[in-house]
């Protein structure tokens, strides 16, 4: 359950990173030369704030956790700074593999961030973005139990392609403790 939290802040965040795309410009090196950043922390800056609009809003995914039982995860990222984004998480468990029926149990966990590094990686042969998931408290509902539940800063990796974000697997974590391989799961945007 935990590692389906963090992949879905992640997916948000990869579809901010993945719809980044390149400048435009004419013909013309001079307009190109003086549209271009003048410092690496202004390039930083320039690609956070695009990838800031890209991840706002609302990613949705379901994941069979065995062949009786499912969780949809909700990831709702709202409009911040181009390093900062507020986040909200809603995980919501049901009694069949693909997330139909009437939900037995979840958990919220609001007031929470995305944090935006704009270093680019590539996962699984996957352009995706470091991102640091800052979780809070969280509060259970109906009948769902949680033995620990991570509260603190997590590194994750986000990507977006088609439409589609994928964050890290939060099993498979390198020295540097992000994810080096794409969690199965994949978020939609509402």
């Amino acid at each position: 359950m935990i590692d389906l939290k963090l992949r879905l802040v992640a997916v948000a965040c990869a579809a901010v990173l993945a719809a980044c795309g390149g400048g435009g410009g004419g013909d013309d090196a001079q307009v190109e030369a003086e549209a271009a950043p003048e410092t690496a922390n202004e390039a930083a800056e320039a690609t956070n704030a695009s990838l800031a609009e890209k991840l706002v809003g609302t990613y949705v995914g379901c994941t069979p956790i065995d062949a009786t039982t499912s969780a949809r995860s909700t990831h709702t990222t709202a409009a911040g700074s181009n390093t900062e984004l507020p986040y909200t998480f809603l995980y919501e468990k049901f009694p069949t593999p693909d997330c139909s029926g009437t939900r037995t149990g979840g958990y919220t966990q609001a007031g929470g961030k995305v944090q935006l590094s704009g270093v680019q990686v590539e996962v699984d042969g996957i352009k995706a973005e470091k991102i640091v998931l800052v979780l809070p408290n969280f509060s259970t509902f109906g009948s769902v139990s949680l033995n620990t539940w991570p509260t603190g800063n997590f590194k994750q990796v986000a990507s977006i392609q088609g439409g589609k974000l994928r964050i890290g697997d939060r099993q498979q974590l390198g020295a540097d403790g992000y994810p080096t391989r794409l969690s199965s799961t994949v978020f939609t945007k509402q």
